[in-house]
């Protein structure tokens, strides 16, 4: 089954549901949710797999069928086309597997007939050190002065195991490397708009400067000035955001490595 667009997908009492619950990671669907559910509905059956893709949602999912008993894969991140997703889980989960994608579908099979099909690590997720308060094994945390890429309410942080996460009051949440993604997007749309408006002032100020002369010749310079130094500055915004701007890469398998994007 594939969730619809704009539609987390959960298991819920042995059925399959969808729901516009805000989203996880910057995405609907996301993988945690569902993963989440998974893991709740069926502990130690559960199995989690991990392929291809960019970020890293499903690392907290597939952590949280670890911690219930269930089985955690991921394909070798040498192996996908995008190893950033696989990577991640692979640096914060205790893996049952880790295959090439061409292993993949005879391992599930005899995963589900129940054969073994190597000798797995069974070993559970290590636990969050530290006297904080913990809900389902997440560390809480003061609150930043961080806001929610999404709606705009406060950020509160929190940790999974190895994994730092963001959510706000209306239910986003985000990991460390998704949330600077997001912040790099939410960064680009407002310095655009702010493009847009000071073209937008240059073209007032030539309409005004066009009044004025009609009024009076020399009243017109002023405005002229305006629209030169709207443009001017639109200008300079522009060649900001179509730089270069790195986009550091921290979780293990990627670690030491920085990335960039371009506006």
């Amino acid at each position: 089954y594939v969730a619809p667009p704009d539609h987390h997908m959960i298991v819920s009492h042995g059925k399959l549901r969808l729901l516009r619950t805000p989203k996880e990671n910057w995405a609907r669907p996301a993988i945690d949710p569902l993963f989440r559910s998974v893991a709740e509905a069926y502990g130690p059956n559960a199995i989690g797999v991990i392929l291809t893709g960019y970020l890293n949602d499903g690392s907290l999912g597939l952590g949280e069928i670890k911690r219930r008993g269930g089985i955690a894969i991921v394909q070798d991140p040498d192996d996908a086309a995008y190893p950033e997703m696989p990577g991640s889980a692979a640096a914060h989960v205790a893996l049952d597997y880790r295959v090439a994608l061409s292993r993949m579908p005879r391992l599930l099979v005899e995963l589900v007939k129940g054969k073994e099909a190597a000798m797995p690590n069974k070993s559970s997720q290590p636990e969050a050190e530290g006297d904080s308060p913990t809900i389902d094994g997440e560390k809480f945390d003061r609150p930043l002065a961080l806001t929610c890429p999404e709606c705009g309410g406060a950020l509160h942080k929190s940790e999974n195991g190895t994994i730092i996460k963001f959510d706000c009051h209306i239910g986003h949440s985000y990991t460390g490397e998704v949330l600077a993604s997001a912040q790099f997007d939410e960064m680009e749309r407002v310095m655009r708009a702010a493009v847009r408006i000071l073209n937008e002032r240059a073209e007032f100020c030539l309409e005004m400067a066009e009044q004025a002369r009609l009024q009076e010749p020399d009243a017109a310079g002023p405005w002229e000035a305006a629209s030169k130094q709207a443009l001017d500055r639109a200008y300079k915004l522009r060649v900001l955001v179509e730089q270069d701007w790195l986009m550091p890469e921290t979780f293990g398998a990627m670690s030491g490595r920085s990335s960039r994007i371009n506006g």
